[in-house]
């Protein structure tokens, strides 16, 4: 077991991710490479937005080593799903490990920059990991008519494809 993160961004290093640290959690984050940067698809529905993504061009998601390391996790998840999902157990037993050490809350965000079901692609870590708030943003509705974990909060994320009908739910 290593014991640097290698999948996993801290609050103080991604600035999306800061905004949510303190308050009595330690955050982190996953952060791939969004829409179809990587050549494969993690934001499935993506509208207009995916021309002027803001997550792949705003900040230091600009800079060639942030787009190679994204590329690198994201082509790394749908090419050999079992390494990858190793790594991320790794790094969020470290993750779990730092907060306990400073007395924190441990909080996960795996679609800083996705949109992956992850209740439905890999229910497990909701449950080996039951101490850690998970936390994501999500424009696929229909993650909504499933049982999401009691320990993973999602929030939807209203956009131009967006039916009216929900949005007014």
């Amino acid at each position: 077991m290593t014991t640097r993160l290698e999948l996993l961004s801290t609050g103080d290093s991604n600035t999306k991710l800061r905004k949510s640290n303190g308050k009595g959690f330690l955050v982190f984050g996953l952060s791939l490479r969004p829409a179809k940067g990587s050549g494969y698809n993690v934001c499935s529905m993506s509208g207009k937005c995916e021309q002027a993504c803001v997550l792949e061009y705003a900040g230091r998601s600009v800079t060639a080593p942030v787009r190679a390391a994204r590329d690198r996790k994201t082509k790394l998840y749908f090419e050999n799903r079992t390494q990858f999902m190793e790594m991320l157990v790794n790094d969020l037993t470290i993750a779990q490990r730092q907060a306990d050490r400073k007395g924190l809350n441990c909080a996960v965000r795996l679609n800083v920059a996705s949109d992956i079901p992850w209740e439905i692609n890999h229910p497990e870590l909701f449950t080996q990991f039951d101490r850690i708030t998970w936390y994501d943003y999500t424009k696929i509705y229909k993650r909504f008519d499933r049982t999401i974990p009691n320990n993973y909060h999602i929030t939807y994320s209203y956009s131009e494809t967006t039916d009216p009908t929900i949005a007014s739910k």
